[in-house]
């Protein structure tokens, strides 16, 4: 070998090299993927340059998306680069929490950015308050790490709640005071309905909690169409909305979005698994952050797409390992002997960005580099939403809201009226008054009971009086 040969060998940037840190000559081979929007690169495996394009598809987002380890920004930046190509699909996702991502405004300008939960997290909206009743109470059961016996009395507070049109966290914390004090109840869970009530009031007193329970809340349906992601001041604040935007999606008959769930706010995430399932089954989406995989296994199995970034502790690798399908030895075909593929090593040495990505329709994981969203300019978040110019029942009611009306002012003046006796005191509404009555006690204005004689009757609620008062109706 002569000396310019030798030369080649023994640039300053060769000899540089050696005093980098090492990886392991990790072996991932890429299957080939369609992509209906790109997040990133994948990285080959020879020379450890990100090369062809990487990304999900709509069918993906709909079988649940798992983002773990990393930094906290590591994590941040891979939902916000999903989020950002899902939305050119026409694929939304709600955000609730209390870490800044007003970047996505910059990035999808159609996005809205609130300071504060837009919706009211306690209102079934179109849905039926029994039904929704029991589902935000499991979720909050999750969020809030209750016992099982104090779930069942906060199920209890929320049908009270709903029979009175009550729908604020303070109503809820005097339903649960009520049932802390009844006889109807044993010992054991009045002791537990006292705890209840030192966590509604726990959580009532937290900095902010206003931004919880806006004076004028919008409705799911309206927010499905583009990103929206609403700033909370405290993690615990933003558990309470994202178990209420789990449970609105699982009682409505939307679907095409996502809701963001960041499993290391909730207290307890295992219920969170049959939750996942049933998401899953009606085409909505979970894009689930967490720092680390040994404290939600059960649950984060039920996510089909997996990004695990850089992971230091052994025990997580392993379990990340099991999770997405790395090997860390390969048979080989020219001898007995095993070859060392270092998949799994590999998780301890990823830089920023870098992530091993199991997708549900792929047969392979694959080492990818995700884009940096997080250089785009943050905006300012805007104000909670106000529906000026329009009364609840305009809002609840759209161009039936004077019938509606009819119907509740009707009910006012004639309490313990039954249907039938509704329609017939309407003729001008006709058989449509009975629709509306029905409506107007799932939505809270009307309450229903039985009376002496059997009948079904109906009363104007707390929140009809208000609605009647904002409509210029003497009550």
């Amino acid at each position: 070998m002569t000396g310019a040969e030798l030369n080649r060998y023994l640039t300053l940037e060769g000899v540089l090299r050696v005093g980098l840190p090492s990886r392991p000559p990790a072996e991932f081979t890429p299957p080939p993927l369609t992509v209906d929007f790109t997040v990133g690169k994948i990285i080959e495996a020879e020379n450890l340059e990100p090369h062809a394009s990487f990304g999900f598809t709509v069918e993906n987002l709909s079988r649940g998306v798992l983002v773990a380890g990393g930094s906290l920004n590591e994590r941040l930046n891979t939902a916000i680069k999903i989020i950002e190509g899902a939305a050119k699909l026409g694929w939304s996702h709600l955000v609730a929490t209390n870490e800044n991502v007003n970047v996505i405004k910059s990035l999808v300008p159609p996005a809205r950015v609130y300071d504060g939960f837009p919706l009211n997290p306690l209102d079934p909206e179109d849905a039926s308050p029994p039904d929704y009743g029991s589902t935000l109470a499991l979720l909050l059961q999750s969020a809030l790490g209750l016992s099982d016996v104090q779930a069942e009395i906060l199920q209890d507070a929320l049908n009270m709640c709903y029979d009175e049109g009550a729908l604020s966290l303070i109503d809820l914390k005097e339903k649960v005071r009520e049932a802390s004090m009844s006889d109807l109840r044993s010992p054991a869970e009045r002791r537990e309905a006292e705890r209840l009530h030192r966590t509604l009031g726990l959580l009532l007193s937290l900095k902010g909690v206003e931004k919880l329970t806006p004076a004028q809340p919008l409705k799911l349906a309206w927010l499905t169409g583009e990103p929206v992601a609403a700033r909370l001041p405290s993690p615990i604040l933003a558990a309470v909305a994202q178990a209420s935007l789990m449970a609105k999606a699982l009682t409505s008959s939307l679907r095409g979005f996502s809701v963001v769930v960041e499993l290391d706010s909730f207290k307890d995430t295992e219920p969170l698994a049959w939750v996942f399932d049933k998401l899953k089954e009606k085409g909505v989406g979970v894009l689930a952050l967490t720092s680390n995989l040994s404290s939600h296994l059960n649950t984060v199995k039920k996510l089909e797409n997996r990004v695990v970034h850089k992971l230091s502790d052994g025990a997580e690798t392993f379990l990340a390992g099991s999770l997405i399908g790395l090997r860390e030895e390969a048979a080989s075909v020219q001898s007995d002997r095993r070859q060392r593929l270092y998949q799994r090593e590999a998780l301890r040495y990823l830089g920023w960005g870098e992530a091993v990505v199991q997708r549900s329709d792929a047969p392979s994981p694959m080492l990818v580099v995700f884009s940096n969203a997080l250089k785009a300019p943050s905006v300012e978040a805007e104000p909670l939403p106000t529906v000026e110019g329009r009364t609840p029942l305009q809002v609840d009611f759209g161009s039936v809201a004077e019938d509606a009306l009819r119907v509740l002012q009707l009910v006012y003046e004639f309490p313990q009226i039954t249907l039938s006796q509704i329609v017939g005191g309407l003729p001008e509404v006709g058989e449509m008054a009975r629709e509306l009555a029905l409506r107007l006690k799932d939505r809270g204005y009307l309450a229903s009971y039985r009376d002496r004689r059997g009948r079904h009757v109906f009363t104007v609620t707390r929140k009809g009086e208000e609605a009647l008062r904002g409509e210029g109706r003497w009550v």
